[in-house]
């Protein structure tokens, strides 16, 4: 399940861009509560034990400051009043953007990109994976599939915007 409050097209393209490469954190704050609003209306009043956000490689991480799909999970965890654990996903392998690439070379760019940590914490959860936008599903898809190999029970998907 995939949930989003908004199509990935202008204006909300440009406000993610903001949030996402100049660290607008009052367009982040906007962008999280409309995905906490959404998340409530379409799964109801406990979607998840909890929130999951998509990490960043360590590198991308120093280059740009800080990871958005995280301070959007801070912001939903706060909300929604579900923990939100960095712990149990890592990004152990460099990718290039996957904004930068044709849609055909997206699968290969992330493919075993994502590593599980603490097995035993997952087993059977149910987990609300959160990211900024989703487009083709590439990179959402091979952390959920990492996560549900190491034992998650479910996983779902919560962005700011789809397209």
């Amino acid at each position: 399940m995939v949930v989003s409050p908004f199509p990935y097209r202008d204006p909300i393209r440009r406000l993610v861009s903001d949030a996402k490469y100049r660290g607008r954190w009052a367009a982040l704050r906007f962008l999280a509560d409309r995905m906490g609003e959404t998340i409530a209306a379409r799964m109801g009043a406990d979607p998840a034990d909890r929130i999951v956000p998509i990490p960043l490689h360590p590198v991308r991480l120093r280059e740009r400051g800080f990871n958005q799909a995280e301070l959007l999970a801070r912001r939903l965890s706060e909300r929604l009043l579900i923990p939100m654990e960095t712990a149990l996903l890592s990004r152990p392998v460099p990718t290039r953007p996957q904004a930068a690439l044709p849609r055909g070379r997206r699968a290969a760019n992330v493919r075993s990109a994502f590593e599980a940590r603490l097995p035993a914490a997952l087993r059977g959860s149910r987990l609300l994976l959160v990211d900024d936008v989703v487009t083709t599903g590439r990179t959402a898809g091979e952390a959920a599939r990492a996560l549900i190999t190491a034992g998650a029970g479910e996983v779902r998907l919560a962005t700011a915007a789809q397209g």
